[in-house]
């Protein structure tokens, strides 16, 4: 989870940073919290191609930061959420113009803020699949899955940026999990994202490059049911 804070006094930054730091420990989730002191370093992060799942945005009339900002935000193409924080309740309009995803009074306690990041984080997560390592808990984009493949009680997770993720449970369980239309069990050992799929003959050619083995004896089935998904996505 990736969450910018931002704002020009240090010690509202320093205080919300420790909160979300208690927040995501207690849930076990791996979070990486970057401040910012002036609306220019955030935003040229955000030109700068560097992604963010929340921010945090203190927002004051007379403050060097303020609401000018998240409508750039916006402008920029950030579609990810935002949270309003300020003193005063006089930009909740401005905050349902930027669409914001919730408002947070400067005189906050923690338990306000877990209200609105149970809601955000309990979105975020439901388009994500959690690898647990250790002590902690990482997050995949379940669209950026391309295969998986399993290799007796452990599985190797393949994604579009070229990682191979390990995860020690059998394939049958990851299925179940994910249990998403664009998954297809084409194999006993593999689990493919049709979303890839750049051919299929006696095996899933994928975009990558990679061949996905396909049972053999269900081979018509397997074509029939990636012809359907495909016309399935054309139609919209």
């Amino acid at each position: 989870m990736n969450i910018a804070v931002c704002d020009d006094n240090c010690r509202f930054v320093k205080k919300i940073s420790n909160a979300l730091i208690r927040y995501y420990n207690l849930k076990f989730i791996s979070a990486n919290i970057e401040a910012f002191y002036s609306s220019e370093g955030l935003i040229g992060e955000i030109e700068d191609g560097i992604k963010f799942d929340v921010i945090f945005l203190g927002v004051e009339e007379d403050g060097k930061i303020n609401i000018e900002t998240a409508y750039r935000l916006r402008d920029l193409g950030f579609v990810n959420d935002i949270i309003l924080v300020s003193s005063t309740v006089s930009y909740a309009i401005d905050g349902f113009c930027t669409k914001a995803s919730g408002y947070i009074l400067k005189s906050w306690d923690y338990s306000s803020m877990k209200n609105v990041m149970d809601r955000i984080t309990d979105d975020l997560l439901s388009d994500v699949y959690l690898i647990k390592q250790r002590s902690s808990i990482f997050k995949i984009y379940v669209k950026d899955i391309v295969y998986i493949e399993s290799d007796n009680t452990k599985c190797f997770i393949y994604t579009a940026n070229g990682k191979k993720h390990v995860v020690y449970k059998h394939l049958s369980k990851i299925e179940e999990e994910l249990s998403n239309d664009m998954f297809l069990r084409c194999h006993q050992s593999y689990l493919v994202n049709m979303n890839y799929v750049e051919s299929v003959d006696k095996e899933f050619i994928l975009q990558n490059g990679s061949a996905v083995c396909i049972r053999q004896k269900s081979l018509k089935e397997m074509r029939s049911r990636f012809v359907e998904f495909f016309n399935s996505k054309s139609s919209f």
